[in-house]
């Protein structure tokens, strides 16, 4: 019987790891996003590289500067191109 309640806690556990994997990405999104600007050739880029970062990247100050900076130059570049 304690092997059933294990079961059901962990699996408890990994919902509760995706819910907060969820808020996490959508507080990240929103943050670049009022940032950024929401203009959608760049909303596209933001969403596809906060996914990207959660999925490789281990969360800390120095690889949340790198994706900020990522999307900087990257919002940069196309604001160029759009002058042009």
């Amino acid at each position: 019987m304690a092997t059933r309640s294990n079961q059901g806690d962990a699996k408890k556990e990994k919902l509760v790891d995706i819910q907060k994997r969820e808020q996490l990405k959508g507080m990240l999104i929103n943050k670049f996003k009022l940032k950024y600007g929401d203009k959608p050739n760049v909303s596209k880029f933001i969403d596809n590289e906060v996914v990207k970062y959660l999925k490789n990247d281990r969360l800390t100050e120095d690889t949340l500067r790198n994706l900020d900076s990522k999307i900087m130059k990257e919002v940069a570049l196309r604001d160029k191109r759009e002058q042009i």
